[in-house]
């Protein structure tokens, strides 16, 4: 009996289906070199070995209630799926996973409805190189944004996928903290002013000023009233 065939078609309909793994025993099957690059770039593990019993994958992958529907943008769909993967995976038992799939979830169908669905002929064909961000959707959900120490709003705003760069909407009054960068960071000043200092030197950023902070500097965060920052950091 001739050996059955694993393309890049089967890889992408595993995907989609929700699956991590591929049971491909070398003896009854080929697996193409399209099929291992793709499986590579979804993270879907090839089982070359005959195995009845599927190993569970560190942080599940799972599909958001209310998310893009399947026959919707794979795009998109990718977002949430992979955002809440790796947020799951750096953060497991601190971050509850229902909640992140809200968030995520509403992120994603906030920018696809606001984006425009007649483009211009004009327009670059690469869209998925593009996520546009609207503040006013973002920060409309503030108030549902989970406190940190009771002081400060941190509202996601775009991540995931083969992005490189994760951004964030942080905000507070009259409070102070310390933090310790994880990766480089660049913050934009929105609105009020905001104190910065680290190593014994105290920058002052009112709005339209940009801090760059590199990879674990200390720093100390205050403001004498209320302050808002936009914050890009590497992922």
């Amino acid at each position: 009996m001739g050996k059955e065939l694993v393309t890049a078609s089967d890889v992408q309909a595993a995907w989609d289906a929700g699956k991590t793994q591929i049971v491909a025993p070398r003896d009854r099957f080929i697996v193409t070199p399209a099929a291992l690059e793709l499986a590579e770039m979804l993270e879907i593990v090839i089982l070359e070995e005959d195995s009845s019993e599927m190993k569970p994958p560190a942080c599940p992958h799972v599909v958001a209630e209310n998310a893009p529907p399947p026959d919707g943008p794979w795009e998109e769909r990718q977002v949430v799926e992979e955002v809440i993967r790796r947020v799951c995976g750096r953060m497991e038992g601190v971050v509850d996973p229902e909640r992140l799939k809200e968030v995520v979830t509403r992120l994603v169908i906030s920018q696809r409805e606001g984006a425009d669905s007649s483009p211009s002929p004009q327009q670059d064909a690469r869209t998925d190189s593009v996520v546009f961000v609207e503040a006013s959707q973002v920060l409309a959900h503030e108030a549902e944004a989970p406190a940190i120490g009771e002081k400060v709003l941190v509202t996601g705003a775009l991540g995931g996928g083969e992005q490189k760069l994760a951004g964030a909407y942080m905000a507070w009054e009259q409070a102070s903290f310390r933090r310790t960068v994880e990766a480089p960071e660049i913050q934009v000043v929105l609105e009020g002013e905001l104190h910065l200092t680290v190593g014994g030197r105290t920058y002052t950023g009112r709005p339209g000023d940009m801090l760059y902070l590199a990879e674990g500097v200390k720093v100390l965060y205050s403001t004498p009233s209320r302050v808002r920052l936009a914050c890009i950091n590497a992922l």
